[in-house]
């Protein structure tokens, strides 16, 4: 079985060997911006080389602005004062950002492609972007992680079962529901008797009533079923 360790090294040699010979193909410049993007977030789960890659392309983007306005701004002035103002302003808006990358763009602008700013600025950021997106297909197509399949299973059994369990909970609130109704229904539609004696026929008529223990003041008692009296209650 590969180790953990050699199976990320293929996967990393793989991945850059793929975007190299894509970058050849293609014979555009600054091409080799992409192999060192791979190079710089590829790590062994999908998290962080998603994390890794978000700040690099966003300190790239920073970098790039920083090198392009301040060379503008401060290109005449010698490189040992303009090149470190320009690393400060980069530092410092890539600290607001929480950014740990930026100030290598800077450096690389400003001493190797002040002439042509305004195509390698383009070139490296769509290269960057480009290499960062290899990065992350190649996390999901080499070796991809069991951890985030494992998860994703999970979570779907945890779904299946919460639905079970209110599709279940639902039926027996139904039922209960129909029972207590056909209980209901039941009751009501078997009157109750009491047998008292008629005071005027002195018969044991059946009469119905509402309660066995005592009428309620507001309601009547029914009449005797022979002579239509009202019978002494119990």
């Amino acid at each position: 079985m590969i180790s953990p360790g050699l199976r990320d090294s293929l996967r990393l040699a793989a991945t850059v060997t793929a975007v190299n010979g894509f970058t050849q193909i293609t014979g555009l410049p600054f091409a080799y911006y992409a192999s060192l993007a791979v190079l710089s977030v590829t790590v062994g789960n999908y998290g962080n080389t998603l994390e890794l890659g978000r700040q690099r392309l966003i300190g790239t983007a920073v970098g790039a602005v920083v090198v392009f306005f301040g060379y503008r701004a401060w290109g005449q002035l010698p490189v040992v004062v303009a090149l470190p103002l320009a690393l400060l302003l980069a530092r410092l808006i890539a600290g607001a950002l929480r950014l740990s990358v930026g100030c290598f763009v800077v450096v690389m602008g400003w001493l190797s492609h002040e002439q042509q700013l305004g195509s390698w600025i383009p070139m490296r950021l769509i290269w960057t972007a480009f290499g960062i997106l290899m990065a992350l297909l190649s996390l999901r197509l080499f070796w991809p992680s069991r951890a985030r399949i494992q998860q994703s299973e999970g979570l779907l059994e945890l779904l299946v079962d919460l639905g079970q369990s209110l599709e279940a909970a639902g039926d027996g609130q139904a039922r209960a529901t129909q029972s207590l109704s056909r209980a209901a229904n039941s009751w009501a539609s078997r009157p109750a008797t009491c047998a008292p004696r008629c005071c005027a026929c002195a018969t044991n008529a059946r009469v119905l009533c509402w309660s066995s223990v005592r009428w309620p003041p507001s309601i009547p008692t029914p009449g005797c079923g022979s002579c239509s009296t009202r019978p002494v209650k119990l």
